[in-house]
This record gives structure tokens, sequence and C-alpha cells, in this order.
């Protein structure tokens, strides 16, 4: 196990759908060729011939004996009867059914123990060959809406699987925890909502883009709100990002601060009550024993009582005011310890949040970065790739039918180059789609071309000699020409060559 998330393979959590296998797909066994002694040390599943042997796998075990020398020249019987017709009809359409068919042979067939990947494989190719030839039958007007049709459909497409991808990955992230150095903090909901949204915005980025600054042959001008509301998507979805982290970090961060705050102030002491009294002086005498004493005595108790009515009075308004500035402090202070917890909550809420936040964007960065490149590899770049390569196709074929009718050197030189360059985008979209190293899918590629390149040299050779001799004689549209010779003398030096070698 490695401890990069971007070059780990996709866990098996993520297998639940067909577009979710296409690219990962383990396929079946790999077997090679029915012969004694056949190594399959360096035998890869993309490889169509045998390494030991050097014999077609395809037809290995399938077409056995004479079936397969049956089969194998019907194919070329076939092929020749194309560039017959192609010759003598003076047009493209037999050239342009063979080479779509052997275009997906070369897509296919190093996909065929992987189920999933050679369906899609074959159902792009079908999609890009029909209309292909249907924008080379029509005119710019066709060529806009299909364009535009595949542009909003890759850009759906491309949408859907960002988003679907980044669920799938950030739960099998999240559960499996395969990044040990940056193990993720964040719920795998929130680390997909956050790739999702990451994702979608270099979709609408490309539609704005492709509108504005595509070939105008191939893409419908907008109307100008459409245009504006697609770059204001664009803004608002790398806005929406920044907002949607936040809001992520909020949530989630809510939960994980710790609400204990110590008071600001404490709380103070109950006054006890006043023990404010008159005392009440005897002075020692008895009874008053004559009328002016009893008067004195009597004014006197009055002016006590007096006395000690307003010490009274005053008491107790003394004790309501100590009371309440008691109670009057208590709430102050309740309201600043308060108004103290709470600034600190949301101090520690804020900043939770935004580590929160910070989280969920390295966990979504994280995720988006291995769901981009699966959505370069599985379906942005096969589609782009197939559309170049039935592109180079067409133009190909039209140089080999201009090479068979007027014999023509700079159309045969278009043709080689154009057919190099589909060779190279269909095994492109290969290697993609099976998700091979580089490495092993450059070393099948090579392996694959080396043994199939001298079987179209013959193939070409003595084909060129079966339908230009009687074109030469005088008997039919096809001549032979200085290809012709020039690959004849090439095998015959080869085959000298090789002779004198094993001699």
């Amino acid at each position: 196990m490695t401890t990069s998330v971007i070059t780990r393979p996709r866990p098996a959590a993520l297998f639940g759908s067909w577009w979710a296998r296409l690219g990962f797909e383990s396929g079946r066994p790999v077997t090679g060729c029915p012969d004694v002694g056949c190594d399959l040390t360096d035998l890869h599943p993309i490889d169509v011939y045998c390494v030991s042997h050097e014999r077609f796998l395809p037809f290995a075990h399938r077409y056995p004996g004479r079936r397969r020398f049956l089969v194998v020249n019907l194919v070329r019987t076939a092929v020749l009867g194309a560039f017959f017709l192609a010759a003598l009809w003076n047009t493209s359409v037999p050239l342009d059914l063979l080479a779509a068919v052997a275009a997906g042979a070369v897509l296919v067939l190093p996909l065929r123990h992987h189920r999933t990947a050679r369906v899609a494989a074959g159902g792009l190719w079908a999609v890009a060959c029909v209309l292909g030839m249907l924008a080379a039958w029509t005119g710019e007007g066709t060529h806009r809406v299909i364009g535009t049709g595949v542009l909003w459909v890759l850009a759906a497409a491309s949408a859907l699987y960002a988003g679907q991808s980044a669920a799938r990955y950030a739960v099998a992230r999240h559960s499996a925890a395969i990044d040990p150095a940056a193990p993720p903090r964040m719920p795998a909901h929130a680390a997909a909502a956050v790739a999702a949204a990451v994702l979608v915005v270099p979709v609408t980025a490309g539609l704005a883009l492709a509108h504005r600054f595509g070939p105008s042959g191939w893409v419908l001008t907008l109307p100008p709100a459409v245009t504006v509301w697609l770059s204001g998507a664009t803004l608002a979805g790398a806005l929406g990002v920044l907002l949607l982290t936040v809001i992520v970090g909020f949530l989630h961060g809510s939960a994980l601060i710790d609400r204990t705050v110590h008071p600001l102030l404490g709380m103070p002491v109950r006054p006890r009550r006043l023990g404010w009294a008159l005392a009440r002086r005897s002075g020692g005498r008895g009874l008053p024993r004559t009328m002016l004493e009893r008067f004195g005595e009597t004014a006197t108790d009055t002016a006590w009582r007096a006395v000690s009515s307003l010490v009274l009075v005053v008491r107790m308004l003394a004790e309501v005011l100590r009371v309440s500035a008691y109670y009057c402090t208590v709430a102050a202070a309740h309201v600043l310890n308060w108004a103290h917890r709470q600034a600190w909550i949301f101090a520690r809420r804020v900043r939770k949040a935004m580590t929160c936040a910070g989280w969920a964007l390295r966990d979504g960065a994280s995720v988006a970065t291995v769901v981009a490149v699966d959505l370069l590899r599985i379906v942005v770049a096969p589609v782009v790739l197939a559309g170049g390569a039935i592109g180079f196709l067409l133009v190909g074929v039209d140089g080999v039918r201009g090479y068979l009718v007027a014999d023509s050197w700079p159309d045969l030189a278009v043709a080689v180059a154009a057919c190099l360059a589909t060779t190279c985008l269909l095994a492109a979209v290969c290697v993609g789609l099976h998700g091979a190293p580089f490495r092993a899918g450059l070393s099948a590629i090579r392996r694959t071309t080396e043994l199939t390149l001298p079987q179209l040299v013959l193939l070409a050779a003595v084909g060129g000699w079966i339908l230009g001799l009687p074109g030469t004689l005088g008997h039919g549209p096809v001549h032979v020409g200085a290809l012709t010779v020039t690959l004849t003398i090439l095998l015959v030096a080869m085959a000298g060559w090789t002779w004198r070698s094993r001699a």
C-alpha cells in the first residue's frame, strides 16, 4: 500500500456501477497461445500478439486450424475488395467503412479481457464514426450542431462523473484511510461536496471558453445572455466553493468546540441585614411623681418613638437600596459573564470553523485531484482523442483514394501520416480506458506495432499486385504503382537478408 492518494488504485467499494468500473477493471485472466512453452511473464492484458510465439491472440483459441486460415483470408479479401470498389467507383465510402472497422479493431482488441472497457470503447468509436461521417457528408450548419451537441454532452457527462465519483471516492477514502500521512479529518460527505463543487468550476469554464474562443465552424454562437450566464456561473461556482467550505466548516466545527469558559466576574456576597435601632435611655429615674414630670416623660417618650420610627424608616430604605444594589450587581455580573462566555464561544467557533474549512478544502482538493485525473483519462480524453482519430481517419481515407485514382504521392504521404496519427490516438484511448501503467502500455503497443507492420507491408505489396496487375494490362481501374514496386523490392531484400543471416 502506498501513501499517495493519487497513485493508489481505486478501492473496491467504488465498483458499484459500470462507469465506476471503467478504467479500473481487473478483467479476465491473461492466457497465451495454445503452443507449448508460451511464457506469460511479460504478457500484458492489452497485448494482441503472443510474446513467445508471435501468434495473434484473439484468433489463437477461437479459430483453430482451417477455420483461422479461412477467417484471415476472408478478411484479406474484404480489404482488397474495399480498395477495388473505391477505385472503381471513385468514392471513399468503401474505404471509410473499412477504415472504421479496422480502427475499431485497433481500439477494441487490446481491451478484449475487459468487458466494460470493451463495450464503452466500441460504443464511443461507433458514435464517433457516425458523427464523423455525417460531418464529412454535410455542411457547416451540421458541423456546428454536432460540435455543440458533443460539447454539451461531454460537459454533462463530466459533471455527473465528477459528482458521483467524488462521493464514492470520498466514502472509500474516509473508511479505508488510504493516506496515513494526511488522514481525512472531515466527514466523507463534506469532502465529496467540496470536491464536486471544485470540479464543476472547470466544466462551466470550459463551456464558456469553448463558446467564446472555439472554432466558429464547429460551435454555435450562443446568445449574449447565455454567454453571460456561463461566465457568471463560473465565477459563482468559484465563490461557491469558498462559501461551501465555510458552511461545512461552521456546521462541522460547532460540535467540536470546547464550551467551558471561566466566568469573568465572581458573584458578590449578599449583605447582612442592618441592625440600626435607637436605644431608650431610662436615666435611672423612677416613676414620675408630679404632673410636670409626667408631662416631661410623655413628651420624651413621644419624641423617642418618633425618632425610632424615623430610624426604622431610614433603615428600611437603606436595606432596600443595599439589596437592590446587590441584585443589580448580580444581574450585571451574570450579563457580563454571559457576554464574555458568548464572545469566547463565538471566537472559538469562528476559529474552529476556519480550521474545519481548511480541512474540508484540503480533503476536497485531495479527492478532486484524484477524480480529475480519472475524469480526464476516462471521460474527456477518450472523447477528444476519438474525435481527432475519426478526423485523421477521414483525411487518410481521402489520401488513399487520391493515390489509387491519380497515383498522387502527396496524397499517399498525407494518408500515411493520418493513419499513424489515428493509430497513436486510438492507442492512447485504449491505454486510458484500460488503466494500464504507461510503461506497460507503451511496451505492449511497441510489440504490437513491430508484429503488425510487416503484415501490413506484405498485404499492401501482394494486394497491390493482385489489384494492379489487371489494370496494368488494361482490364481494371487500379495500376501497379511505384509504392507496390518499392514494397516488393523491400520485402525481397529483407527476405534475402533474413535467409542469409539464418544460413
